[in-house]
């Protein structure tokens, strides 16, 4: 009876405002919004380390790292809301300190942060600089890092990012990358990274791009997107920016010279890589697919 009653009391409402005789408060129930399925956090405070894979208390990682600008509230939406929309429906997820996972232990949170953080680090305050004080900052030019250090960093900031994904053949690599069980030039996947220009943070795991040419192909890729810079794991040679595993050194600490070259400035966040020269492009995904776009 009550909520017949609250029905016809709005149909009333209704009726006197299309007349113009109703000057009150309408008492219409709004949708309620409820957190992105897509992306709602597990609060898992112990479990398996995805690094490790040890049983242990588990640790924020920020994803991407503090040292790629990741410090500052964000509010995020899965990378399915931002480009079907209905995001009216669902409420972000806030992340007060920057986006967080819970995912692994405090052993490899800080050798993380120590060694590999530091190395994006510098890279990132370099290519900071340049855009700040250079005229063409996007002109071709070369920094001496360690590409091994960030090959292996945003590598296991990937595989910490989603606190509810299955582990897969691009986490179990990280894992053994990480721990030193596989060298970094061994690996079988490309990382290609060119300069992006939009404030919100783009994180992307186990997604699918179909090739549609003379020939359909699909690859999977893997992409972190912070500015200024913009990084992409494929399981093919696909793209046309600069591949840091053609630098990998057989030592971790060996420095070498690589390229970042002009291209048009990357401004569209969730457009997870650029496609190449083929002539059309799908991007699917599957069960295990995540994606998240965080604004400030």
């Amino acid at each position: 009876m009550a909520s017949d009653d609250h029905s016809k009391r709005v149909k009333r409402q209704l009726e006197e405002a299309q007349k113009g005789e109703f000057s009150g408060k309408f008492f219409i129930n709004r949708p309620r919004k409820h957190l992105d399925p897509h992306i709602a956090p597990q609060n898992v405070k112990n479990g398996e380390c995805r690094l490790c894979g040890k049983h242990a208390d588990l640790s924020e990682d920020h994803v991407p790292p503090r040292t790629m600008g990741n410090r500052q509230a964000r509010y995020a939406r899965s990378w399915i809301k931002s480009v079907t929309g209905n995001a009216e429906f669902t409420a972000e997820r806030r992340f007060p300190k920057g986006v967080v996972f819970r995912t692994i232990c405090k052993v490899c949170n800080s050798s993380l942060g120590a060694h590999e953080d530091a190395e994006i680090g510098s890279l990132y305050s370099r290519v900071r600089w340049r855009m700040q004080t250079n005229l063409d900052p996007f002109n071709n030019y070369t920094l001496s890092v360690k590409p091994n250090l960030i090959f292996r960093g945003i590598m296991a900031h990937l595989c910490a990012a989603n606190d509810k994904s299955i582990t897969d053949n691009f986490d179990q690599e990280a894992k053994d990358i990480f721990s030193g069980k596989r060298a970094c030039s061994s690996t079988n996947w490309n990382l290609y990274y060119w300069p992006y220009v939009d404030p919100r943070i783009f994180v992307m795991k186990a997604g699918y791009v179909g090739f549609i040419g003379n020939a359909v192909s699909t690859c999977a890729f893997y992409v972190l997107k912070s500015e200024p810079l913009a990084f992409a794991f494929c399981d093919k040679e696909v793209m046309n920016f600069p591949n840091l595993k053609n630098y990998l050194q057989p030592d971790d600490n060996l420095k070498c010279d690589i390229p970042l070259r002009k291209h048009p400035a990357d401004r569209n966040p969730v457009w997870p890589i650029e496609a190449s020269d083929r002539s059309g492009t799908i991007v699917m995904t599957s069960a295990n697919s995540f994606g998240m776009l965080a604004r400030y």
